[in-house]
């Protein structure tokens, strides 16, 4: 029987340019008799052979594999495997492009709209308008705001049919026509103290009311039939009523100290109920033969215009635009102090704007009044 030593020994011998299988070696120590042994161990007792621990070596790779498929599919989910379909790749592209095409048709539409409105604007500017020698004037001083004492109507019909034969252009060069949401206020002016400044306001906005009742509102306020809290009391009266849609009015206020003159304003309105709108024109009246001005007032020097025009059934569009110059003064030897500088662009613009949003408030009173009378119809 071989022992350890002739089997180490064979082993050596074969293993000269032989490729041996070690595991065959240990298999061959392991299966060796026990006579191989020493005395004292071939007696012991036979001990337990060693169990291999297969199983926890396939838990351990099973889990290997599992984390190596779960980093797998987190890989693929980064990276954008190309197709290898050329009709699927012309298939993106067209979809792509038909996406581009889309949103630039949009824009295109919204571009043409835009046009469509500034052509609109164009064709009421361009539209033949009564020439003003059509009126039988009986003098040139309404080019002056000026009121005769005889033909008083004429003189404002005329004034505010010129004043009309603005309005168009005035609303394309503050962009009124694009019916978007505005409101601006500016001084403009020059190095010389308040003159030659003009203030400049302009606002759009709409309203939750059928434009024609937002019409009759408003004509209503001109008329002084409808109050405004203001912050500086005015005292607001119609002077004159030549037709149903021409009115000459007077409004007066004065500093709570009664420093300064009494500012009075007298303003010629016509409304024009229009195919699809109805716009509103007034001029301040600077000279008046008929109803002299008090020497000692201070006299209002605006021009104006509004347009009421629908969004749908039950909205309203109400623009407005004018400017405001500095009030001609009394003459110096009545003794009244001279406005301070700056007094036009602080004083007077806030008092405007503060005024302003006065009437906004009595605007939406009567707005809202006037829907809930008609809900409850």
């Amino acid at each position: 029987m071989s022992t350890i030593d002739d089997i180490f020994a064979d082993y050596l011998g074969r293993s000269d340019g032989a490729d041996l299988d070690s595991d065959m070696f240990l298999e061959e120590i392991l299966l060796a008799p026990t006579a191989l042994l020493p005395a004292d161990e071939a007696n012991a007792p036979a001990r337990k052979k060693p169990k291999r621990r297969l199983k926890t070596e396939l838990d351990y790779l099973r889990a290997k594999c599992s984390d190596l498929q779960d980093e797998l599919r987190a890989l693929e989910g980064r990276v954008t495997v190309p197709s290898l379909s050329i009709w699927e790749a012309r298939a993106t592209e067209q979809a792509l492009a038909a996406r581009r095409a889309t949103q630039e048709n949009a824009q295109l539409k919204q571009a043409l709209e835009e046009q469509l409105k500034l052509i609109q604007v164009l064709e009421r500017a361009f539209r033949k308008i009564p020439r003003l020698s059509a009126f039988p004037l009986t003098s040139e001083g309404w080019r002056h705001a000026r009121l005769s004492a005889s033909d008083r109507s004429t003189d404002a019909t005329a004034l505010l049919a010129h004043q009309l034969t603005k309005l168009e252009s005035e609303w394309i060069r503050h962009s009124l026509h694009t019916k978007e949401d505005k409101r601006k206020v500016w001084v403009q002016g020059n190095s010389q103290g308040d003159v030659g400044l003009v203030m400049h306001f302009v606002n759009s906005h709409a309203w939750a009311i059928d434009y024609e009742q937002l019409a009759d509102i408003y004509w209503e306020y001109i008329v002084a039939q409808i109050p405004a809290d203001f912050s500086t009391p005015v005292h607001l009266e119609v002077l004159e009523q030549w037709a149903p849609n021409l009115v000459y009015t007077r409004y007066q206020a004065q500093d709570a100290a009664k420093q300064f003159p009494v500012f009075e304003g007298r303003t010629v309105t016509q409304r024009y109920d229009q195919v699809g709108r109805i716009a509103f024109v007034w001029r301040s009246i600077l000279d008046d033969d008929g109803r002299p001005f008090d020497p000692n007032h201070a006299r209002d020097n605006q021009s104006g215009w509004a347009v009421i025009e629908p969004e749908s059934p039950t909205r309203a569009r109400f623009s407005i635009y004018f400017t405001l110059t500095p009030p001609i003064l009394p003459a110096a030897h009545l003794g009244w102090p001279q406005f301070p500088i700056g007094a036009f662009t602080d004083t007077v613009t806030s008092i405007f704007m503060a005024n302003s949003a006065k009437f906004v408030v009595a605007l939406e009173a009567q707005v809202a009044k006037r829907t809930r009378a008609i809900a409850n119809e």
